[in-house]
């Protein structure tokens, strides 16, 4: 499967767990079908957690919904954290921009593992967007300066952090 259907299905997941109503894997295997994604239940469960998606309680059971800033264990960032730690080489900075070098054809899942982190849930402040390549990931960030944490440098810094958490 092309990394832009996994990327295109991972966005009609997004907009199915926004109407809250979803209570487990199977309903969801059966709601992208309907929109033209023939996938696994173990598919969909690989991209729940990239996605941080968690499970709550609310009125109607328990539904599936994408996690806010610190919420849930397997939360965005973590998924952020096993994205850097499977596909990332390096990781540099200048200025107001930061450079994800991945293996060959890792680009894509780190950049929506990011997108995740930083729009999603609002986990990684400072970036403004993501372009992906095919290895390669540019991060534009709000800043230049080398002492903000909104820098390039100051976001990467964050990232090797994420990579590498005991150094």
């Amino acid at each position: 499967m092309s990394r832009g259907r996994a990327a295109a299905r991972r966005m009609a997941l997004r907009g199915l767990l926004a109407g809250g109503v979803i209570g487990s894997q199977e309903e969801l295997v059966s709601l992208l079908a309907a929109q033209g994604f023939r996938v696994t239940q173990t598919t969909v469960s690989r991209d729940l957690a990239a996605l941080g998606a968690i499970k709550v309680t609310t009125a109607r059971g328990e539904v599936y919904r994408l996690a806010a800033a610190g919420e849930g264990v397997g939360g965005a960032l973590a998924a952020l954290a096993r994205s850097l730690e499977g596909f990332a080489v390096s990781i540099d900075a200048v200025l107001n921009q930061v450079v994800v070098r991945t293996v060959p054809g890792g680009a894509s899942p780190v950049a929506a593992a990011l997108d995740a982190a930083v729009f999603d849930a609002g986990e990684i402040e400072g970036v403004l967007g993501t372009l992906a390549g095919d290895d390669t990931v540019l991060l534009i960030c709000r800043s230049a300066s080398e002492s903000s944490l909104d820098s390039g440098p100051g976001v990467a810094r964050k990232l090797k952090k994420l990579l590498r958490p005991e150094g």
